[in-house]
């Protein structure tokens, strides 16, 4: 398995030692690598992520305020210096990834308003980050009608070919 193959599903699954076709997976629970199960993967997802810190043998956890800093941190250096524009459209890729479906935008939309209380009808990026994922949701709308279509035909064919 490669590395960058190892790398997304530790990222996606929280499972450890995995380049080893062999070894049983495993999952970090707190300090602790113990075996993978659903139910370790559901708590997984319900948690925020642990880091380990090499430097200081300690495992930290971030709250969403320190991210939220990190990033407007992050954004801001890439204006400043010049290259505002490339890692915006990553954040936004990102954030649309986030906003696949209508319950997830109503629950984005929830969390915004209880944060930045009547600010939403004023924010142009709430704007861009909401609607940006109804296009790419109308691609997919119109490659799965286009995927039947094709399909319809090629199964008319077969009917008449049989005739």
């Amino acid at each position: 398995m490669s590395g960058d193959v190892a790398e997304e599903i530790r990222d996606r699954f929280g499972a450890a030692h995995i380049k080893d076709k062999n070894a049983a997976p495993k999952i970090r629970v707190g300090r602790e690598l113990v075996p993978f199960t659903r139910k370790r993967y559901d708590d997984y997802l319900r948690k925020r992520p642990a880091f380990y810190i090499e430097e200081d043998r300690s495992v930290v956890t971030p709250t969403v305020a320190d991210f939220a800093r990190c990033a407007h941190a992050i954004l801001a250096t890439a204006e400043e210096h010049g290259g505002g524009a490339p890692v915006i459209k990553k954040f936004f890729r990102c954030t649309t990834q986030m906003l696949d479906s209508d319950a997830a935008l109503e629950r984005f939309k929830k969390s915004f308003d209880k944060l930045f209380p009547g600010a939403r009808a004023k924010s142009d990026a709430y704007l861009v980050v909401t609607t940006a994922w109804a296009p790419k949701l109308e691609e997919d709308v119109q490659a799965e009608e286009r995927r039947r279509a094709g399909r319809r035909e090629r199964q008319r064919k077969r009917t008449a070919q049989k005739r």
